[in-house]
């Protein structure tokens, strides 16, 4: 007899037939004590098929229309067998990820869940996302949510043990029909803030500031513990009347009827009656309150809450309107609310473009005349003091070269393609302009004479910004940090250790501007001859 599983193992004669025949003639679930784990992995493992949410965020039924097949590729889920009469070892918290060819694996080779043979139904639970940060008790049923700002990989969604459907069999999960989708359903609520610019706004649009006020006594919970076996859940603490949002550094709503969206993860539930919110927007320096009514205001799970508000010449106008979670883009709910995290290797200290990490250095490849670009390990590097390049600490380019070891260049016109910034990483680095050196002076300077302490102990001078006093040590790194790395004539290096200069993309005539600075002193529009080996530190597009 040959006998083809879902996970695509093919049951043949000798020893695998053999510890079948029994089972069939049994006609029933076999005992665990007659099944040993063993037994059970040569029977089955479990295939993670589908993952789905549904458009009423609360409920498992059969007959509910899901809105997504399942989250991104790189996804993981959490999978739990429970231990019972048959499977007196539980599974407990295996991790399956999506990998890019749509499949869900196992992510450690060897802790599949196991499945036992016939009827031997396997009572499985499950959630999502399972990257780290989500924590499952010590009794591997319980998550405790709180109220934060919305972060994809707090946004839980779980299966409650018994609803674990066989993708070939539309029923029980065995040995036999190890193919399985959970039907998930999402843990918190949602309080979102919509907030768009109407024509008649005059102002720059800058939002630094937007809460959400409860009136009449009610409360949410700043807590709440999901019960992810048996899909109870307890509320916590009700002792949120204030709802602040995040707003990241620099929001602008510039041009008529552009959005930006804040929104806030909350457990479930409110406590009291609210009879309306006051919505309060800080932009362009000026503080406006309005309030709206929040009838259907219960704060259920799966559901999203959004006030939609316009900020006008007149003040604001705002309403509030409960929806399906779901009824939006079922996995990727963040996306729309807060911008992407910033880029690797970057600082952000306000401005309309990100700062890298370091200047930038390249390492000579060997056995040809190539380079690999990369970002110094700390701010405090110097430039190539050790020669016309260092590995160590970033080098000297004469203006829009990408070879550090060429030392006469003296390039005429800007070309994207020869800017050394455009090496690194993905491309989307680059020079800064004379505009962005002037506006990273104007975010506060301050000389930092020894003020960077390296990881080796040793101090180095440069320029904070982004700061008016030199920073803490635990907090040098929040704020950008150019060394005094002196520059490079032919190759002969000068004033390192006392004086910074700093490429900008910007010419004038046949020189190009320059970021200077010495003890006592700072040039954000200084201009020096294109052929000079100066320090370039990138920086790329919010």
């Amino acid at each position: 007899m040959i006998r083809k599983t879902t996970n695509n193992t093919i049951w043949a004669s000798g020893r695998q037939l053999s510890l079948l025949i029994p089972l069939f003639l049994l006609g029933g679930c076999t005992a665990q004590e007659d099944v040993t784990e063993a037994q059970q992995a040569a029977y089955g493992k479990l295939a993670v098929n589908e993952v789905v949410t549904f458009a009423d965020g609360a409920s498992t039924r059969a007959d509910a229309t899901p809105t997504a097949t399942a989250p991104p590729a790189g996804s993981s889920i959490g999978v739990f067998r429970q231990a019972d009469t048959y499977y007196t070892a539980a599974g407990n918290n295996v991790k399956y990820t999506l990998a890019a060819d749509g499949k869900w694996k196992v992510a450690t080779t060897g802790t599949d869940i196991l499945l036992g043979a016939n009827d031997c139904r396997a009572l499985l639970y499950a959630y999502y996302p399972n990257h780290g940060k989500i924590a499952v008790a010590a009794d591997n049923v319980s998550v405790t949510m709180s109220n934060r700002a919305y972060d994809a990989d707090y946004d839980l969604a779980y299966m409650a043990a018994g609803n674990a459907e066989a993708t070939d069999a539309g029923g029980l999960v065995y040995n036999f029909h190890p193919g399985v989708k959970f039907p998930m359903k999402r843990a918190c609520t949602q309080l979102a803030v919509s907030l768009t610019r109407g024509g008649n706004y005059g102002g720059v649009g800058a939002v630094t500031a937007v809460s959400l006020t409860l009136n009449g006594g009610g409360k949410l919970y700043s807590s709440g513990t999901q019960n992810i076996a048996t899909g109870v859940y307890t509320a916590g603490t009700a002792d949120v009347d204030k709802v602040t949002c995040t707003v990241p550094a620099n929001t602008k709503i510039t041009t008529a009827a552009k959005t930006a969206t804040f929104a806030q993860l909350l457990p479930p539930g409110k406590n009291g009656t609210i009879s309306n919110l006051t919505l309060t927007v800080t932009a362009d320096g000026v503080t406006t309150k309005t309030t709206i009514s929040t009838a259907g205001l219960a704060m259920e799970a799966g559901k999203r809450y959004l006030v939609k508000a316009t900020l006008d010449y007149y003040g604001l106008a705002a309403t509030i309107k409960t929806t399906d979670w779901d009824s939006q883009t079922a996995w990727d709910e963040g996306v729309e609310f807060l911008p992407p995290p910033p880029p690797a290797h970057s600082i952000d200290i306000g401005l309309d473009f990100y700062i890298a990490d370091g200047n930038l250095r390249a390492t000579k490849e060997t056995g040809s005349s190539s380079y690999t670009y990369a970002f110094a390990e700390g701010q405090g590097y110097y430039s190539g003091v050790d020669g016309a390049y260092n590995s160590a600490g970033g080098d000297y380019f004469c203006w829009n070269w990408d070879d550090p070891a060429v030392t006469d260049k003296n390039q005429g016109s800007w070309d994207d393609t020869r800017d050394p910034c455009r090496m690194v990483d993905d491309g989307k680095w680059r020079t800064p302009t004379q505009a962005e050196l002037q506006a990273l002076v104007d975010a506060g300077n301050v000389w930092g004479d020894g003020a960077y302490k390296m990881n080796n102990g040793t101090k180095k001078s440069g320029r904070y910004f982004g700061t008016t006093t030199v920073p803490l040590e635990v907090d040098q790194d929040k704020y950008v940090f150019l060394p005094a790395a002196g520059h490079r004539d032919g190759t002969s290096w000068s004033v390192v250790g006392s004086d910074g200069y700093y490429w900008s993309s910007t010419p004038d005539g046949s020189n190009a501007y320059t970021l200077y600075f010495r003890s006592g002193g700072l040039y954000p529009k200084d201009y020096y001859d294109r052929s000079r080996g100066f320090s370039v530190r990138c920086v790329r597009d919010k």
